[in-house]
């Protein structure tokens, strides 16, 4: 059981507020996801042999 004493309307953040925050997030979600593209076409051009395993 949960009592509830009070309560905090939600608000919105304007945009101009944290644009900066934005646009870093953006980036660093664009070098994430180039860098594992980047990672899968390099594991892509080679082939891994062990001897002795079929």
């Amino acid at each position: 059981m949960v009592k509830l004493e009070s309560s905090t309307p939600a608000t919105v953040i304007p945009f101009d507020d944290i644009v900066d925050q934005v646009r870093k997030d953006w980036l660093e979600n664009s070098r994430r996801i180039a860098n594992e593209q980047a990672v899968r076409d390099i594991i892509a051009r080679y082939t891994v042999e062990i001897e002795g395993v079929e």
